[in-house]
């Protein structure tokens, strides 16, 4: 398995720049799910559980005017939940 941490994700384009401040995205990729990995397990032992979401459309919706967020309403709530409690 391979555990993979993105801290202060930053999205930009010629004409502007965001971050998800606050957030940490880790990413624990297996050959199969294994939720008695030792991550996992530490993962629970905190009530947090696994989301899934695409960086690249996070940052689509968080740099582009013209992308309509309703597909991904439950990704933005989500998120914004994480960083008014960190």
């Amino acid at each position: 398995e391979r555990l993979t941490m993105d801290v202060e994700l930053r999205f930009s384009d010629p004409e502007s720049e965001r971050a998800l401040t606050g957030i940490v995205i880790a990413e624990l990729k297996q050959e199969r799910a294994d939720r008695t990995s030792h991550f996992a397990r530490i993962m629970r032992s905190m009530n947090l559980r696994p989301a899934g979401m695409s960086k690249y459309c996070v940052g689509m919706l968080l740099l582009e005017k013209n992308v309509k967020p309703n597909a991904f309403k439950e990704v933005l709530l989500m998120l914004h939940r994480i960083r008014k409690a960190a």
